[in-house]
């Protein structure tokens, strides 16, 4: 019994210290942003942000292109006023060149993870499985907003409402 105990307080701080430590340096290296007709690093795209919303779609899916026009607008009006947000996309695109063309004709002007890195980025932990999907994170990796029910995430556009009040005040 006495071991047991000891054994979950180990295990108790340890994830602690696990899910404590900050988001940025896990996946500042694999993020990337479209320069002209090309991805370039993007490293330091997390620097001082403490509300990371992270985003997941791709061009392939109808629902994610009627959504990404709203969130384009969203970030274009909030980025500037609330230096402490940022937006990275993970995409469920089929290639890079997919992705690119996706960022490009959407217009994302935020940085995305490399589509290289994109099975191995600690972001998938926070993913639905189901795409359009936005989760909000603070600057340690807890989740603000966007809910996961069994294999449906929270609708995206009650995610980018909730997340605009918060940006607000």
């Amino acid at each position: 019994m006495k071991q047991t105990i000891a054994l979950l307080g180990v295990c108790f701080c340890w994830a602690l210290t696990t899910f404590a430590e900050p988001l940025a340096p896990k996946i500042s290296d694999s993020l990337v942003k479209i320069t002209g007709d090309q991805f370039a690093p993007a490293t330091d795209a997390l620097s001082g942000k403490s509300i990371i919303a992270v985003y997941y779609s791709a061009h392939w899916c109808p629902p994610c292109r009627a959504f990404t026009p709203k969130l384009v607008d969203f970030y274009n009006k909030f980025s500037a006023k609330n230096p402490n947000f940022q937006l990275v996309f993970v995409s469920a695109d089929h290639g890079q060149d997919g992705m690119l063309e996706y960022m490009k004709s959407a217009k994302m002007p935020w940085p995305a993870v490399q589509y290289e890195q994109v099975q191995t980025t600690p972001l998938l932990s926070y993913a639905a499985s189901t795409i359009p999907f936005l989760v909000v994170l603070d600057a340690e990796g807890n989740k603000i907003l966007g809910k996961v029910s069994g294999f449906q995430g929270e609708d995206p556009n009650d995610v980018l409402e909730q997340l605009s009040k918060k940006l607000k005040k």
